[in-house]
């Protein structure tokens, strides 16, 4: 069996009056929380979560609609921090394969509004609010052959919007 490494620990409230060694590491026992000192700063710095240990969402697939909002229930209990919406190909086009996923951001639309999305969120929905121009929602690049670089709209047909999100 291997060596056992543990760390200073202590309480909230012990933490609240302790000022650790620079780049020493606590645990605070009652948050279940890692805090980096710095030699200086009392109670230390609470160590932030990384997006891997955050809580996520991740929406089924939905054929979006021209001029209507996309509502999904998240059920995060927060607004999200990050939201990741993609387009899953339905239908093998400009180079893309179905099933294929494509990364769309978070907003794209036409000097209209006719063209394009705007992804929201509060906390306990996201939404995708799409223009009103028909079949035509989501831009993307070409990657066929000898269109590389030339933007194209997806049409409804074509793709169905996912989301990620985690808070």
């Amino acid at each position: 069996m291997g060596t056992v490494r543990q760390l200073r620990r202590g309480t909230t409230a012990e933490h609240s009056t302790f000022t650790g060694a620079v780049a020493e590491v606590t645990i605070d026992t009652d948050k279940k929380r890692i805090i980096v000192h710095d030699g200086v700063t009392v109670g230390g710095k609470i160590t932030e979560p990384s997006i891997e240990d955050s809580k996520s969402y991740k929406s089924p697939k939905k054929r979006p609609n021209d001029g209507t909002v996309f509502t999904q229930i998240h059920s995060l209990g927060a607004v999200p921090k990050m939201i990741r919406a993609y387009v899953v190909i339905q239908r093998a086009v400009y180079g893309y394969s179905v099933g294929e996923e494509l990364e769309i951001g978070s907003q794209a639309f036409s000097n209209d509004g006719g063209l394009g999305f705007q992804v929201s969120a509060d906390a306990t929905s996201i939404y995708i609010v799409f223009g009103a121009t028909s079949n035509n929602l989501i831009q993307v690049l070409r990657r066929d052959a000898g269109f590389i670089g030339q933007t194209v709209a997806l049409e409804g047909n074509e793709a169905d919007v996912k989301l990620i999100a985690w808070a």
